[in-house]
């Protein structure tokens, strides 16, 4: 009689198989993750899927070897600018009712001065927290992409319908230029040791 290998070392339990597979991610995927998420997030505040989901990006951020005031200074980086690529998208409109409301409220104004607070808030307290001046334009980079990149998309998804003025696709090709600036600059960051 021949010995054959039992059944356990020809297919191992499904979840030993996955245990190998899974390996934490890295910081710098993480950030990833938590960048991406936040944007989504910004102005969706009632969904709770999203309000789950950032919550757990931002525990797997956190969970990594990242000084909470880096995330917490990104965070805050983060939700001006998306207020401002709103406001600048919006200042761009040209419905007569929405250039009535640029004059009474003037919102390409406004987002100028949320991306100059934005960037004021990463030279005075996010920038020093990284380690090089390389590593903080890199981070100014994907968090000014980011928001471009959210806003891109939601712009994308609401322009599908507008098959006569073609704009979806300006929208797309913006879109994925923020992308691959994003990830072009994701490991210039530095969160990986």
């Amino acid at each position: 009689q021949k010995h054959c290998p039992s059944p356990e070392l020809l297919h191992p339990p499904w979840h030993s198989v996955a245990a190998m597979l899974l390996r934490p991610r890295s910081n710098t995927e993480n950030l990833r993750r938590f960048v991406e998420v936040f944007c989504r997030a910004a102005g969706n505040e009632n969904d709770s899927t999203l309000v789950r989901d950032l919550r757990y990006a931002e525990e797997e951020l956190r969970r990594g070897d990242i000084d909470g005031a880096i995330v917490e200074v990104m965070c805050e980086i983060l939700a001006k600018m998306m207020v401002s690529v709103t406001l600048e998208r919006f200042a761009d409109r040209k419905a007569p009712w929405a250039l009535v409301y640029s004059l009474a409220t003037f919102p390409k104004y406004q987002a100028d001065n949320l991306c100059r607070e934005a960037q004021a808030l990463h030279l005075r307290r996010l920038a020093p927290l990284l380690s090089s001046q390389e590593a903080a334009d890199a981070a100014w980079q994907v968090l000014f992409y980011a928001a471009w990149g959210e806003q891109n998309a939601r712009d994308w998804e609401g322009a599908q319908g507008s098959a006569l003025t073609l704009s979806h696709y300006g929208y797309q090709k913006d879109l994925m230029e923020c992308r691959d600036t994003v990830a072009k600059n994701l490991p210039c960051v530095g969160l990986d040791a």
